[in-house]
């Protein structure tokens, strides 16, 4: 089974791009050719934003994904045993932040239209620390440089004022918002 670099490589060959052609066509700038090595190298898993832009410049159908997220073993480590919760939050190291139902994919979140996230496409969740409580998640959230990617049923403005659990999980911020499934 090939690695998702060795996918990223094939499809970005195929397209006749170089590393710095593709990088500057996701926007990446300054860093394109660097980063797009890292992923074929895989020193690094693109982010989100970046895995859905890829398979829209290269044309990678998400079936060239389906492997990874079958070998995931989330069973026990998922956000959905995580949390107790089916939905919530999640803020990226970068600062995409998409909320979600993350109980479509075996614990995974859920971006459209392909059902990929970056929280457990191939690797384990590792849980940084014990959960901390949030008072007011729209005021903590204003303390965090993050832009909205992702959020399906317009639940953001809803979270100014609702307390929750912080997790950290993977470098990522994870959110269970009280009351939320």
């Amino acid at each position: 089974m090939p690695s998702i670099g060795e996918i990223i490589k094939q499809y970005r060959l195929k397209a006749g791009l170089s590393q710095q052609q593709l990088g500057e066509k996701l926007g990446l700038a300054s860093v394109a050719r660097q980063r797009v090595a890292q992923w074929e190298n895989g020193y690094r898993t693109p982010a989100s934003e970046h895995l859905l832009k890829l398979m829209a410049v290269l044309n990678i159908p998400p079936e060239e994904f389906d492997e990874y997220r079958k070998g995931v073993n989330m069973e026990t480590e998922s956000l959905l045993a995580l949390t107790r919760q089916e939905s919530g939050v999640v803020l990226y190291d970068g600062g995409d932040l998409i909320i979600c139902n993350w109980s479509n994919i075996d614990g995974m979140p859920r971006l459209s239209p392909c059902g990929l996230g970056l929280l457990g496409l191939n690797e384990e969740l590792v849980v940084e620390g014990e959960p901390q409580r949030i008072e007011d998640i729209g005021a903590w959230l204003d303390t965090q440089e993050h832009r909205v990617i992702y959020d399906a049923n317009d639940d953001y403005p809803l979270l100014a004022g609702l307390a929750g659990k912080l997790y950290r999980v993977n470098g990522a911020y994870v959110i269970a918002p009280n009351g939320w499934n």
